[in-house]
């Protein structure tokens, strides 16, 4: 077999066997060619269940698929073991509750043969709530290759939506829809930051988009997320605020590497601040006795956050961005309760329509 145009990597550990089999057919029943692409999966959980047997007997139907096992290790450590298996011209990095499109491989590879010296292509993705449908568009123009100002927009999504020239209609980070050209990853020696559990797609994308030349977006779905509950990111953490400091100090880092721009320290002020509001949900909500005073009072009054709430910039935030972040000035917690439940309340109602006209 000649070398593959695709490479996508496919990391699994205890995924549902219906939405990995979903995944896993989504990936043979593609319209291209075989020889365009290889699939490579990668059992984070050495045999310790199904999913092990599951990738074996796919890998062992189809010449293009070859399965990997490995300790668990996280998700991070799987797809650093694809990167090093793969022979692919582009990476292409599908999360195994998701799928793709029939023609996803075909769309890609035209794209690659249309501009040949694209180091990131990034595409539309389609999300899938449990009552709804999204299509996520990364960027508002289709067919045209990113200035430099549009670069720093694209790093700078993975901030602030108020900071940017324009924000994604609900998801801008992670490696969903996108395909990146395996030679710059080697020559730079980039890889998925296995000491974090937070945002190591986000850093990723971070040093990606700065190391590549030429840039482009299509405005064409050929990747369907699965947005669901059960998420490893949606359950809840006592250790996040731990461990999305570590990200954020690594984000410092990168800042520090290329010298950035001081709208890049502020971008991340703002994420500080806003992530104030993911601790809420992911950690605070399983406490007794809302609304938290303690550990929120706790955590405003330590560094960063003490200087955060001092120095944000109001200009780049969104209007209800500043709603939230006077009231955590205030410390009024009743309030943020308040507004947390409002919200709650908000998205509720909002799915509730979208479903009933559907």
């Amino acid at each position: 077999m000649c070398s593959p145009v695709i490479s996508i990597i496919v990391p699994i550990y205890k995924t549902h066997k219906a939405y990995l089999l979903k995944c896993l057919t989504s990936l043979i029943e593609q319209t291209a060619d075989a020889i365009y692409f290889e699939i490579l999966l990668i059992d984070d959980n050495n045999f310790q269940d199904e999913t092990g047997t599951i990738c074996e007997e796919f890998a062992s139907m189809y010449e293009n698929c070859v399965v990997y096992h490995k300790e668990n290790g996280g998700v991070s450590s799987a797809r650093n073991l694809g990167i090093k298996k793969a022979k692919g011209e582009f990476l292409c990095f599908l999360d195994a509750d998701d799928w793709l499109e029939c023609r996803a491989v075909e769309t890609m590879v035209r794209a690659i043969e249309k501009e040949s010296d694209l180091d990131l292509l990034l595409f539309s993705l389609m999300i899938h709530f449990p009552d709804k449908q999204i299509k996520n568009q990364f960027w508002h123009t289709s067919n045209e290759l990113f200035t430099e100002a549009d670069r720093q927009c694209l790093q700078l999504q993975h901030y602030a939506k108020g900071i940017t020239d324009y924000y994604p209609q609900f998801l801008a980070s992670g490696n969903h829809g996108k395909l990146y050209r395996r030679s710059v990853v080697i020559q730079h020696n980039l890889t998925f930051n296995e000491q974090l559990t937070r945002m190591e797609d986000n850093l990723f994308n971070l040093y990606f988009v700065e190391y590549a030349k030429k840039i482009m977006f299509i405005d064409s779905v050929v990747h369907d997320y699965r947005k669901n509950s059960e998420s490893v990111t949606n359950r809840p953490n006592t250790k996040i605020i731990e461990e999305f400091e570590k990200a954020y100090r690594e984000i410092e880092i990168f800042h520090q590497k290329f010298d950035k721009p001081s709208i890049y320290d502020e971008a991340l002020v703002i994420k500080r601040l806003v992530g104030i509001h993911i601790y809420y949900d992911s950690f605070w909500k399983i406490a007794t006795e809302p609304p938290h005073k303690n550990q929120l009072n706790e955590l405003l009054q330590t560094e960063p956050y003490h200087t955060c709430l001092k120095k944000v910039n109001y200009t780049y935030l969104t209007p209800k961005e500043k709603v939230y972040i006077t009231v955590l000035k205030t410390k009024n917690y009743t309030l943020l309760s308040l507004l947390h439940k409002l919200e709650t309340f908000y998205i509720n109602v909002k799915g509730q329509a979208v479903n009933k006209n559907n």
